[in-house]
């Protein structure tokens, strides 16, 4: 029936009349009808429950003053208490207070004199002749005949009645009262069924619990809520109040003494729903039976639906299993229908997306190359073939000079004319990619590791051919690191990061070739573990500078000297600068290294000022440093408050670090020119910088390289180089050093070609900060030239750069 009801119409509109009717009819029932009932009949049952036993105790105390003042006027007609009275007999007068209130069951019995003095109370300790704590109470019995009210005493209260003594006139007062305690309250208790708290305000105008049926947790709840009650309403706290667990109604005992003594009136809210738990009952029962409607018809609804959307889940794991050919057969003109044949259209724009991620995820889209997961994917292949090859990695050597000098479309075409060389070199069968921004790979099939090196040469000849990037010619070479399987590796992995370790010493080798062995790995472990160390070399103290002097070759003083650094291991002993500053520039150590180097340089710079020795400095950097923006504003930090200033340092700077990024090195160089530090051009003529780089570097200094002189006593070409590199200096304003001195006839030269300043291990050796000053005083340049240096190995003379 139900069936038939729904069916006629769209799927859209069996749902929505179906989950309508279901869910408003439930919401309906629970939330207009039952839920508000039953919050109204609990809130006024509290209510109800609350001012009835309000009502009761206010019947209560009345009746107990009722009680208070009948007992008092009885003790008060007594003809021998009169006659106690009239003789003041203290004895008499206790005894029939103390008689009185026990028959009553009263907490304090007083008599009072005219002027309400305390005569004889029953207190613990007597309070004779002390004022009447209730003066309102006597001038009231005065008026009325007797009186009756609340009192307050030494912190308690009690419900008094007050009633005079005649003989026949007034010749005192009696008043008999019960104590508002915690046993009237638990009287109470049993009575009201309600907790009951008798609140007192203090002298502070704060409240506190005189007598209460509570726990002291719920107590402690109960004042705190008094407390913020009576700070909301100007100092009297509301009749209804806000308690954790309880439903509360607060008010006054007395209505002349409305704020002295309160009564708090308490029921728990647990005791109060259980009341209503047979209506909560119907309630669930209300909502179990609407979810068994929403059940059924969840039930019914998917026998309209499972037939289809079964039919389009199994197209839809096969597509996830990769067949894109699967297709919807779901039929029909309602929404299931118009939903497949969407369904189906949307396949086809997947599958022909598809093939082009997969296209483009294994080809370089710049060159038309495989890429380098395509690499990964085809070494993993020709490996499980098992046929011996040859992995070959290429990096373009000056490539992001280049790209900085001309722009990233000359590169970009570059890297296209190397692409095209590379292809038209090798067999069809062989397989080229490029695998980063300026590396490609080659795999050939090869089973002679002799035609390894011939395959190389032919690759990095390819690049010797003149090559033209728009109207420009550029020189470009290539390094190459090659691997063979499967005798040095038999996956893709191994064989890719072992090319990858052969590149890299085959850009420090001669030839910019090298072949895979062992003993690499060893060395790159090695240098990852010199690494760590390097770390925290500068933490342990580990590192120092060493200086060598430039001696003046026409005054024959020294005025500068160049810092060298030195690490001292803790296990390895005096580690060469060769061995640990390529790895630390390449992985970007060598920053925390120079800033480390700038401030100890500054600090000796400082202490040598102190001993009266005026000397520049010489830092080393490189094109690491350059690239960094933070390097001149370390530079500028580490010179604030020292005495000598900017003009004490020098930076070195190298051909090389000034070509690799040109536009940032020369930014980096124009700020420290400014910030007031000389510049030097380091290891001139092994570079392929042009003339007009060192016109516009506005450089101080031009150091001759010590390639040229070696054999500068020899070769009448090195001398050449090295006097047109000295005239060429001094014609553009420079100073020129000549780097590597190791001869008395090396440096006769010099002074003959007119060379300004040399440096070498003929006149110093690099020496420790401490024992330079004494070698500088020492230092006797005539008899340099004479001296002949004992015969040693070469100290390794790498600069920080």
């Amino acid at each position: 029936m139900l069936a038939k009801m729904l069916k006629p119409g769209s799927l859209r509109e069996r749902i929505i009349l179906f989950f309508t009717v279901l869910l408003l009819g439930v919401s309906a029932t629970v939330f207009l009808v039952v839920l508000p009932q039953v919050s109204g009949i609990f809130r006024d049952h509290t209510y109800q429950e609350l001012s009835g036993a309000e009502r009761v105790l206010r019947r209560v105390v009345g009746q107990n003053q009722i009680r208070l003042a009948e007992s008092a006027t009885l003790l008060a007609a007594d003809f021998a208490f009169r006659a106690a009275v009239t003789s003041d007999d203290q004895p008499t007068l206790r005894s029939a207070l103390e008689n009185h209130s026990g028959r009553l069951g009263a907490d304090l019995a007083m008599l009072l004199d005219l002027e309400g003095a305390v005569r004889a109370d029953t207190l613990p300790s007597e309070a004779a002749r002390q004022p009447h704590p209730v003066p309102s109470l006597i001038h009231k019995a005065q008026e009325e005949g007797f009186a009756t009210g609340l009192a307050i005493m030494n912190g308690h209260a009690y419900h008094l009645a007050v009633v005079p003594v005649l003989a026949p006139d007034p010749i005192g007062w009696v008043a008999i009262g019960i104590e508002l305690n915690d046993k009237f309250a638990r009287e109470l208790r049993s009575l009201l069924d309600v907790h009951v708290t008798f609140m007192l305000r203090a002298a502070t105008r704060d409240y506190v619990s005189i007598a209460s049926t509570q726990t002291s947790s719920a107590l402690l709840d109960l004042t705190d809520s008094v407390r913020r009650s009576a700070h909301d309403n100007n100092g009297l706290p509301s009749a209804t109040l806000t308690v954790k667990d309880f439903d509360s109604r607060l008010s006054s005992i007395d209505s002349s003494n409305s704020e002295g003594v309160l009564v708090v009136l308490q029921r728990t809210e647990a005791s109060a729903s259980e009341i209503f738990q047979p209506l909560l009952s119907t309630l669930g029962l209300i909502a179990a039976g609407g979810l068994g409607l929403c059940l059924v018809g969840g039930a019914l609804m998917v026998s309209f639906v499972t037939g289809p959307l079964d039919r389009l889940a199994t197209v839809a794991k096969r597509i996830r299993e990769g067949d894109y050919e699967a297709r919807s057969e779901t039929l029909g003109d309602d929404e299931f229908g118009e939903f497949a044949s969407t369904f189906d259209h949307m396949l086809d724009a997947i599958a022909g997306r598809e093939k082009e991620i997969l296209r483009l995820a294994y080809e370089d889209p710049l060159t038309g190359l495989p890429n380098r997961a395509s690499l990964q994917r085809e070494l993993d292949a020709q490996a499980d073939r098992g046929a011996p090859f040859v992995l070959m990695l290429l990096d373009l050597q000056r490539f992001r000079l280049i790209n900085s000098t001309l722009g990233y479309e000359a590169g970009d075409e570059l890297l296209n004319i190397v692409a095209t060389r590379f292809r038209s070199l090798v067999k069809s069968s062989d397989f080229v990619s490029r695998t980063g921004s300026n590396v490609f790979a080659v795999i050939c099939a090869m089973n002679d590791g002799e035609q390894v090196k011939i395959v190389a040469d032919r690759l990095q000849d390819a690049l010797s051919h003149r090559i033209f990037v728009g109207v420009q010619e550029v020189d470009v070479t290539a390094a190459v690191g090659a691997v063979q399987f499967p005798e040095q590796g038999n996956t893709g992995a191994v064989l890719l990061r072992r090319a990858e370790i052969a590149l890299y010493h085959a850009k420090h080798a001669n030839g910019g070739f090298c072949l895979y062995e062992a003993a690499l790995d060893a060395t790159r472990r090695d240098n990852l573990h010199l690494l760590g160390d390097l770390r925290r070399a500068e933490e342990k103290g580990e590192l120092l500078l060493m200086y060598q002097p430039k001696v003046d070759l026409r005054r024959g003083v020294v005025s500068s000297v160049e810092a060298l650094i030195r690490w001292r291991h803790p296990v390895r002993g005096m580690v060469p600068p060769g061995d640990f500053l390529p790895f630390a520039e390449q992985t970007g150590a060598i920053r925390r290294i120079t800033r480390w180097v700038i401030g100890e340089a500054i600090a000796q710079l400082e202490r040598w000022e102190l001993e009266g020795l005026k000397l520049q400095i010489s830092i080393n950097i490189s094109a690491r440093d350059l690239a960094d923006d933070a390097l001149v504003g370390h530079f500028a930090s580490a010179l604030l408050g020292t005495a000598r200033g900017a003009s004490a340092l020098c930076v070195e700077i190298t051909e090389s670090a000034m070509m690799e990024d040109s536009s940032v090195a020369f930014y980096s160089i124009e700020r420290l020119r400014q910030l007031g530090i000389a510049v030097s051009i380091d290891d001139y003529g092994t570079g392929y910088s042009s003339l007009s780089y060192i016109k516009n570097l506005k450089a101080t200094e031009l150091k001759i390289d010590r390639a040229f002189v070696n054999d500068l006593d020899s070769s009448e070409e090195d001398k050449a180089i090295v006097r047109s590199t000295i005239e060429l200096g001094h014609n553009l304003g420079l100073r020129v050093v000549a780097e590597g001195v190791e001869t008395p006839a090396q440096l006769s030269k010099l002074c003959e070609l007119g060379c300004d300043y040399a440096q070498g291990y003929l006149l110093s050796r690099p020496l420790p900060a401490e024992a330079l000053a004494g070698w500088i005083r020492e230092f006797d340049f005539s008899a340099v030239r004479n001296f002949k240096p004992a015969a040693a190995a070469p100290e390794a003379r790498v600069k920080v750069s």
